[in-house]
């Protein structure tokens, strides 16, 4: 059962039983005090009926042993007036045998009128087939006669009112169920409705709507509740943005380094073959040697820098001062191969200077450089990697006289896997992970990775590296 069905049919239950209960008490209340106010109005009656007996008894000539039919002369003459006309009485023997009365009369329980002792009074109420009185008798002795002396009251009325407020009350009580019922129909789904958007809001978060909110109206217990949801939701999806992030940087690492491993892997490869395949000097056998050992080296400190950087999210390096000549004579040899194998030309013209670099990261800036400008240039062409000192650092430039970007593809070179040319990248061995992660470097170093080209002309790709070089 709903929490709207339980409060609606609790509350409803509860205030209808309630107003029952207090009309029935009302009702019966109101009846017996009236009752008892008739009871008390009969027994004053009684006492002023004795008094106008025992002041006719008094008057009436006898030899101070009244009989019987004395008593019957003097009752026929005895009126006792009320506020609703004559009162009613009957004046009994000791045996309960009628003397006088008025006009009506009522014959109460014998055994139980017998039993009252001398003085001893009793009011009650009698019933016949139309009527109800209320009845009041004393036993007392008059010139030493025993005597039962009543008087009566029709107090029809007081049971007709009862009657009549039981009618009214089963006449309300349905319709007073009907305005409570809607009422509390209208109250229990203010407050039920509150709580069926949140669990409708918890259930889409659960299903994975992280963005749900609950509207928070009022100040109330519910409204604490909700705000409370809107706390805890707002933790998760930081939490789950942490942890998307987290992979994201996993899986970018894994991807950058992917990339990165192909250069140093086919120079590895390549100078491997020349070392089984080809008959060398000594000093070939260890330039070669040499080749292989530093393209391992750099791709065992490659790796740790890229997990630093992707995963652990590195934002310091450890610079150190490193000649220009020898990072562009080092990215050279690692691309020597692929330049080969490609009909490419390298040019370097680099000036001489002392920068402040992560060695191993940028001089995998400029191996992508050169690689990309190799995959964008024709057999027989030319690429250029230039450096010059500027006024605010050094500048670094690798220039090709390929293909070339167009104005539409320019601004998105640098996204992660976004190629321009998918069918050549795919051809040529691309990840498109190169570029981005260069930009990531080069901002590492405090500078920009800029882009110039136009289609069929060529692409000229330069950086900055800041501080102050020797």
């Amino acid at each position: 059962m709903s929490v709207f069905l339980k409060i609606f049919l609790s509350v409803v239950t509860v205030t209808v039983l309630s107003f029952s209960v207090c009309g029935h008490i009302i009702i019966d209340s109101e009846f017996h005090s009236n009752l008892n106010n008739e009871f008390e109005k009969s027994k004053t009656e009684n006492l002023s009926l004795r008094s106008a007996l025992a002041t006719a008894v008094y008057n009436q000539p006898h030899n101070g042993d009244i009989s019987l039919s004395d008593l019957k002369k003097v009752t026929s003459n005895i009126k006792v007036s009320t506020s609703y006309g004559d009162l009613q009485f009957a004046l009994r023997d000791e045996n309960y045998e009628l003397i006088g009365c008025s006009d009506n009369v009522v014959m109460l329980d014998e055994d139980r009128v017998m039993s009252l002792e001398n003085e001893s009074q009793l009011t009650t109420v009698y019933c016949d087939s139309d009527n109800y009185y209320s009845v009041t008798i004393v036993k007392t002795t008059i010139d030493g006669k025993k005597l039962f002396l009543e008087n009566y009251a029709k107090i029809t009325n007081v049971f007709e009112q009862k009657d009549r407020l039981y009618s009214v009350l089963q006449i309300l009580l349905p319709s007073m169920t009907l305005v409570i019922g809607g009422m509390i129909f209208i109250f229990s789904k203010l407050i039920t409705d509150p709580i069926k958007k949140l669990s409708s809001t918890e259930m889409e978060f659960a299903q994975g709507d992280f963005s749900k909110r609950v509207e928070i109206k009022g100040n109330d217990e519910v409204s604490k509740l909700s705000e409370n949801f809107n706390f805890m939701a707002d933790k998760i999806e930081d939490n789950i943005k942490e942890l998307k992030d987290a992979v994201k940087r996993q899986e970018d690492f894994t991807g950058n380094f992917a990339h990165e491993l192909k250069t140093p892997l086919t120079s590895i490869i390549g100078y491997s073959d020349m070392l089984r395949s080809k008959k060398l000097s000594t000093d070939e056998q260890f330039i070669y040697a040499d080749y292989i050992f530093k393209e391992g080296k750099r791709l065992e400190a490659l790796s740790k820098k890229l997990m630093e950087i992707m995963v652990l999210k590195l934002d310091k390096l450890d610079l150190k001062p490193v000649s220009a000549t020898y990072l562009a004579e080092s990215a050279e040899d690692s691309v020597k191969l692929l330049l080969d194998d490609s009909g490419i030309t390298l040019y370097i013209n680099v000036d001489e200077c002392i920068i402040n670099i992560d060695f191993d990261l940028i001089k995998t800036v400029l191996i992508n450089l050169i690689d990309n400008a190799r995959k964008a240039s024709q057999s027989g062409s030319s690429v250029e990697l230039t450096g010059n000192s500027v006024y605010n650092g050094y500048m670094f430039a690798v220039k090709d006289y390929g293909v070339g970007i167009s104005e539409e593809d320019l601004p998105r070179v640098a996204e992660e896997f976004y190629m321009v040319d998918k069918s050549r990248a795919r051809k040529q061995g691309g990840a498109g992970m190169g570029l981005a992660l260069c930009s990531k470097i080069v901002e590492m170093h405090g500078g920009k990775l800029t882009i110039k080209s136009k289609l069929n002309e060529g692409t000229r790709v330069e950086f900055l590296i800041k501080g102050e070089n020797e």
